[in-house]
């Protein structure tokens, strides 16, 4: 989920799910602080590097609205349906938020 202000005094939300990273020869995840890091073993070394950063898929867009701070109204501008979508396709963490 994300929220953001307008321009036009409104709040956006919008409601994603990401698809499943692929792992990399080498990569896992570890849990750091509360928080998902993706890490590699060097073969060589055998040290580890840590991606504070990486790109997977984008994420899938399935539900926008807007509510008018103004009036306090809403407007629901995406409403995607995600019934054939395989959850097993999905990031894990995300689905399990969501659900």
């Amino acid at each position: 989920m994300n929220g953001s202000q307008t321009k036009e005094n409104q709040w956006r939300i919008t409601y994603n799910l990401s698809p499943i990273f692929e792992l990399g020869p080498n990569q896992h995840w570890e849990d750091m602080s509360g928080r998902r890091v993706l890490v590699e073993i060097d073969q060589k070394t055998m040290k580890s590097k840590f991606f504070i950063h990486w790109h997977g898929a984008p994420p899938i867009e399935f539900f926008t609205l807007v509510i008018s701070k103004i009036d306090e109204s809403v407007e629901v501008m995406l409403d995607n349906d995600i019934s054939h979508i395989d959850a097993a396709t999905l990031d894990r963490l995300v689905a399990k938020y969501i659900a």
